[in-house]
């Protein structure tokens, strides 16, 4: 009699250790997958803003030149795929229109690879201005020679600068390395990267030209759509 009201006064978990146990170590798991996912995703935010600055400070100094400028990471061109193959682009990629603070554009920024650097691709950004001027060069990736060909990326040297203002018709000796007769400086021991850019730079300013008025176009449809955009959310919050 004392051992069956002693069994009973037992509670659930005294009598289901395991069940209970069990239960915990679910319930501990659900809360700790819940504070994983939010720091994850917490992360996953800041990594995402992270990069979206940087490649915004990245094509703001590709239109350095230009005084009034504004920069909308979403007011992009797409590339048409048959035109990717110009630039030695995949599908996909796009062309960052600039704006002034008229929403006027003034300038468009374009990725570019030279595929024949001495150690692989060397991806470029360009800004071109209305008038087909270089606002502004910058490799954005390479895998050239340490000390050698690196010297295409501004954080060793500021070779590529002397880009800036070039156009087709300037620099008068012609869109070429000294070495081959033309205007751009080679490195010593490594004519290869520098060839290989101002090629690039070239091929992609004729790209530009031919291009020209097509992108002022779209730039002109996407403000219209834009505005007209931005008119209908106004309406509706206007309405009852």
């Amino acid at each position: 009699m004392t051992d069956s009201n002693t069994n009973d006064s037992l509670s659930a978990e005294e009598k289901h250790p395991a069940m209970f146990n069990a239960g915990k170590l679910g319930l501990f798991a659900v809360v700790a997958a819940f504070i994983l996912g939010g720091t994850y995703s917490s992360t996953a935010d800041r990594i995402a803003a992270s990069e979206l600055e940087v490649e915004q400070r990245a094509l703001l100094e590709v239109v350095e030149l230009l005084e009034d400028k504004d920069i909308n990471l979403e007011d992009r061109i797409a590339i048409e795929e048959s035109d990717a193959a110009l630039l030695n682009l995949e599908s996909g990629e796009s062309i960052q229109v600039v704006r002034n603070s008229q929403n006027n554009a003034v300038a468009f920024i374009l990725p570019s690879i030279a595929p024949d650097g001495y150690s692989g691709e060397i991806k470029l950004l360009l800004g071109i201005d209305r008038g087909g001027e270089i606002t502004g060069v910058r490799v954005i990736e390479h895998r050239e020679t340490p000390g050698l060909g690196d010297k295409v990326d501004i954080k060793k040297s500021d070779w590529i600068l002397a880009f800036n203002n070039k156009s087709l018709s300037n620099p008068e000796d012609g869109w070429a390395v000294t070495k081959d007769g033309g205007d751009f400086d080679a490195f010593t021991g490594a004519t290869i990267t520098p060839r290989a850019v101002v090629n690039q730079i070239y091929s992609t300013l004729l790209y530009y030209q031919e291009r020209r008025e097509d992108l002022v176009e779209k730039a002109n449809i996407a403000l219209e759509a834009a505005m007209e955009e931005v008119l209908e959310e106004e309406i509706e919050e206007t309405q009852p």
